[in-house]
């Protein structure tokens, strides 16, 4: 039997969450757009094909997602929190579809890859707010 999470467990696995992929999402985001799709394709190229190093490898965005899920998503579900935790994982997806072709996007699929990022940041920031006590999923 599984011992039941305590909040600072849940806590820091929102954070987790949060800050390895919420943050990562949107690492060098200016707060007003670039303007200028190269400059935003450069970007999103930065901050989402190199989201993480770790042990001499470079994660794309996707790849620290997977690998937070599935290091904390369990934990996350038992507290009640699997539904924020499905919205972080919808936009995800949204960058995984996009990211592979980001060399070739037009400016429209380029705002539509930066708006899935501000998606994510915004669940992820749920997620933890969320799990800090502000209120049920």
């Amino acid at each position: 039997m599984t011992e039941p999470a305590t909040s600072d467990e849940v806590r820091a696995a929102a954070y987790r969450v949060r800050h390895d992929v919420g943050k990562a999402a949107r690492f060098s985001a200016p707060k007003e757009s670039e303007g200028d799709a190269e400059r935003l394709r450069e970007r999103l190229a930065r901050d989402l094909l190199g989201a993480r190093r770790a042990e001499g490898k470079t994660l794309s965005l996707p790849e620290v997602f997977d690998a937070v899920a599935a290091a904390e998503g369990e934990l996350l579900a038992r507290a009640g929190l699997g539904a924020p935790l499905d919205a972080v994982a919808r936009g995800v997806e949204r960058v995984r579809a996009l990211l592979p072709r980001l060399p070739a996007l037009d400016g429209n699929d380029l705002a539509r890859l930066d708006e899935a990022t501000r998606d994510v940041a915004r669940a992820a920031s749920e997620l933890l707010r969320l799990a800090r006590g502000g209120g049920s999923a």
